[in-house]
């Protein structure tokens, strides 16, 4: 029976976000992995601002918390949420800065402006990653393209045994496949 205990013990403890020895995966939501039109879109884009959605724009859960932290949720709100918004930004700036997607030398200026609408996070089925992004223009501040993009990922034990750094390379996952699939939808707008 004590057998048995030494097993179960920490299979529970490792499905849950306590801290644990060694250092957990970085968060990193840069991919190569992205849509190239067969033109860049005609836009340079000056700006990227990301956000959180406020509680009236959300479209369900956001647990903005670290997985990796020793704090609760609620304590980890803005702790997170900052980390999450920079990694976010700096990967959009790489899909930008390659010319692959935005011509870089256009007179047509834009922002970027993407919200967190939802990052559900779920044990024992599927979280989800809604974002919104919104292609503003510059001079007359009209939005020239919107879109929401939904991804969905499970934690797997095949990424690690931890339960912190099954959280993180999930999360890591959803935001890149987020981003990749709103390379392939502006890409293949028609502007």
């Amino acid at each position: 029976m004590r057998l048995i205990g030494i097993f179960i013990i920490p299979a529970a403890l490792s499905a849950c976000a306590v801290p644990t020895l060694g250092a957990p995966p970085p968060i990193d939501y840069e991919t190569r992995n992205f849509f190239q039109p067969e033109m860049p879109i005609d836009f340079d884009i000056i700006d990227i601002s990301a956000s959180v959605a406020t509680e009236q724009e959300a479209v369900g859960r956001l647990d903005l918390f670290d997985p990796t932290s020793s704090t609760f949720a609620w304590e980890g709100y803005n702790q997170y949420s900052a980390p999450m918004l920079d990694e976010l930004e700096d990967a959009l700036w790489v899909l930008v800065r390659s010319e692959r997607l935005f011509s870089g030398e256009s007179d047509n200026n834009a922002s970027l402006r993407v919200t967190v609408l939802q990052l559900q996070e779920n044990l024992m089925s599927e979280s989800v990653l809604v974002v919104r992004y919104r292609l503003v223009d510059e001079i007359t501040n009209r939005t020239v393209y919107e879109t929401t993009i939904s991804t969905r990922g499970l934690r797997s034990f095949d990424d690690a045994t931890q339960g912190n750094s099954r959280s993180r390379i999930m999360r890591n996952r959803l935001f890149r496949e987020n981003i990749e699939a709103f390379s392939e939808n502006v890409g293949r707008y028609q502007f």
